[in-house]
């Protein structure tokens, strides 16, 4: 008779297999889209509050950098090329042709609905315990 092996789950594979329970696929029930979403939205929060002052004083050094370089004449601007890129965005708000991206966010918003708000009440809460 073959003794059966038992093989343990080293503790990244438990780890892994508890997570895509949690995560199973876009369309799961509503309590772990609530939960994922609570979560996610709380990291982005405390993130944003953790990193935000950094981040803002490298943005705004950024545009002082540049405009001291547009000043002393480093940069210039290709004016035909931006004007046609801007003839080229102007036609497609005209005509009503949507980029691929604002369907595929509809999409999930729709698929997802509990998600959303759990994300936005998470992310409140990640500020404010920041």
């Amino acid at each position: 008779m073959p003794s059966a092996t038992n093989n343990p789950k080293t503790p990244s594979e438990n780890v892994e297999s508890w997570i895509e329970k949690i995560v199973d696929g876009e369309e799961g029930s509503t309590p772990r889209q609530v939960f994922l979403g609570g979560v996610s939205g709380w990291l982005t929060g405390f993130l944003a509050m953790k990193v935000g002052k950094a981040a803002a004083t490298a943005v705004g050094g950024g545009i002082i950098l540049l405009q001291i370089a547009n000043y002393k004449g480093y940069i210039n601007i290709n004016w035909n090329r931006l004007n046609r890129d801007a003839e080229k965005i102007q036609k497609q708000i005209v005509t009503g042709a949507k980029p691929d991206w604002t369907d595929k966010i509809r999409t999930y918003a729709q698929d997802n609905s509990c998600t959303i708000p759990a994300f936005a009440g998470g992310f409140l809460l990640g500020l404010a315990s920041a």
